[in-house]
C-alpha cells in the first residue's frame, strides 16, 4: 500500500447467532469482544448462520501517489480466518466470501483485483487504470466485507 493510503476499520462484528422462537439477533464486536442483542432475524440471515460469519466494514482512502496494478488491500483479507498455510505455518488464503465497495460519485470507479488483492481506480467512461504515481486522494470508498 501507497504511504499515504490509509484503510480506516469500522467497528466490525460477527454474527453469533439467533434465537430460532424470537429470531434475536446476537452480534459479538470483532474489536472488544462485547456481544449485543436486539432486533430480529430475517429467515435469509438464519439460513447463513451455520457457523459464526463476520461482517468487516470501512473506508478505503487513496493518496497522491497512485501505483499501477492498484492499491495493495490484502490487509482486508487478513480479518478473517485462514483457511490454508504453508509449510511454515503462514496463512495463504483468508475465508473472504465478499466484498462490496460503494462507487464513488466523482467520475471514478473502484475495480476489484480479487487474485493480487489489490483496488484499482479507474475512469467512469473510459474503463482505464490510472496513470503511474497521479493524485488519486479525491477517491474515498466505504466497503462491506463478509466471511468467518
Amino acid at each position: 500500500m501507497a504511504a499515504g493510503t490509509k484503510i480506516q476499520f469500522h467497528s466490525g462484528y460477527a454474527i453469533a447467532g439467533v434465537d430460532e422462537r424470537s429470531s434475536t439477533l446476537t452480534v459479538k464486536s470483532a474489536g472488544t469482544g462485547q456481544t449485543k442483542t436486539g432486533g430480529r432475524a430475517s429467515r435469509n440471515v438464519r439460513a447463513v448462520i451455520d457457523r459464526m460469519m463476520r461482517i468487516v466494514s470501512g473506508t478505503i482512502t487513496f493518496d497522491s501517489s497512485y501505483p499501477t496494478g492498484g492499491e495493495d488491500i490484502s490487509e482486508i483479507w487478513r480479518m478473517f480466518r485462514p483457511m490454508a498455510r504453508d509449510a511454515s505455518r503462514t496463512p495463504t488464503a483468508w475465508d473472504l466470501r465478499s466484498i462490496l465497495f460503494e462507487q464513488p460519485n466523482n467520475g471514478k470507479l473502484v475495480q476489484l483485483d480479487k487474485a493480487n488483492k489489490k483496488l484499482k481506480v479507474v475512469t467512469a467512461f473510459a474503463g482505464t487504470e490510472a496513470t503511474n504515481a497521479s493524485d488519486q486522494s479525491a477517491v474515498s470508498v466505504d466497503f462491506i466485507a463478509i466471511g468467518t
